[in-house]
């Protein structure tokens, strides 16, 4: 445990606001970009086909750069919700992307905004097409920056990593 404290020391005296980490889960799907990319995009149907992640839109509407949506994660000993951003919408060949960012952690009826020199996410899942037209490569990550993102990868890192797993192999359930 003191060599966690000591690495967190060394993020801090470096420059806490640069630290960066990530957590990634490539999987793949038998069906097209052009077929899965629909079904990742619809943000508010994830609950229909897995149980990892729900998606809400606030206030209604479709799913646009600017929107804020409402995701309840389904960790495997606790469910958290934040408030998000999408950020970043690319429909077009040869990575389809959909990028969303933290606003707040949502606990009960309040919301907590996070500043990003404390915590800053850039969340995405890319659509890439394997080069032979029936398989699609589905790429989910997030990258923490921020002075917090030492604690949040150590405390959930691997807990992310198996709920993007869980993502991906329902998605290629779906698709089988």
């Amino acid at each position: 445990m003191s060599w966690i404290f000591c690495l967190f020391i060394s993020l801090v005296s470096i420059n806490p606001v640069k630290a960066q980490f990530s957590v990634n889960a490539t999987g793949f799907v038998n069906a097209s970009p052009e077929d899965v990319w629909p079904v990742v995009r619809e943000l508010e149907m994830w609950s229909d086909w897995q149980d990892t992640f729900d998606i809400q839109l606030i206030n209604g509407g479709v799913v646009d750069v600017g929107k804020h949506i409402l995701i309840t994660s389904q960790f495997p000993t606790t469910t958290q919700q934040t408030l998000e951003t999408i950020n970043k919408i690319e429909p077009e060949s040869p990575r389809r992307k959909i990028c969303w960012i933290l606003k707040s952690f949502v606990i009960g009826p309040l919301k907590i905004p996070i500043p990003d020199f404390l915590l800053k996410t850039d969340r995405c899942i890319e659509i890439i097409d394997s080069d032979n037209g029936d398989t699609s490569i589905v790429h989910n990550w997030i990258v923490y920056t921020g002075f917090l993102a030492p604690i949040v990868i150590f405390t959930t890192g691997s807990d992310t990593l198996e709920l993007f797993d869980n993502f991906n192999d329902a998605l290629y359930i779906l698709f089988a």
